[in-house]
């Protein structure tokens, strides 16, 4: 076990993807239906169809409280988040609001952009390759018999 934790996070983890002392988990499968469970603006259809038109990069509207849940289930398990969905709304909230008093507020302004970032990464082969995948799955299909 190595004496600083820190130390091994600092050189497995990307740069891009810590402010201050928050590491954000990869986006899973997990992570998205948790996500949608929580009307997050970033997982909405819309979002995602614009998101296609640009480019792959998301431009959703996030409130101060889309940011915390997002940083939240970005730093927690799918299965840990879920667990407290389960109990109640107000008791994954209670959750958000206990694990945000970790963030310094000179890390705020960051995290919308880091947040918007590790999704445009996240999406960035779905959304770019969505079309060319189509394209193989209808070559590939053997035509009519």
């Amino acid at each position: 076990m190595a004496k600083n934790p820190k130390l091994v996070v600092d050189a497995f983890v990307p740069d891009a993807l810590k402010i201050g002392n928050i590491v954000l988990r990869p986006i899973t499968m997990g992570t998205i239906l948790v996500l949608e469970k929580l009307d997050c603006p970033l997982t909405d259809d819309n979002a995602i169809a614009a998101a296609k038109k640009n480019k792959g990069k998301f431009a959703a509207n996030l409130s101060n409280d889309d940011v915390a849940r997002l940083v939240f289930v970005l730093t927690h398990s799918a299965q840990d988040s879920l667990a407290l969905l389960q109990v109640s709304r107000d008791v994954f909230d209670r959750a958000v609001y206990d694990y945000l008093d970790r963030i310094e507020v000179r890390d705020m302004p960051v995290l919308g952009g880091l947040i918007t970032g590790h999704f445009q990464n996240a999406f960035s082969t779905v959304i770019g390759g969505a079309d060319a995948v189509q394209k193989k799955t209808e070559s590939a299909t053997p035509g009519p018999t």
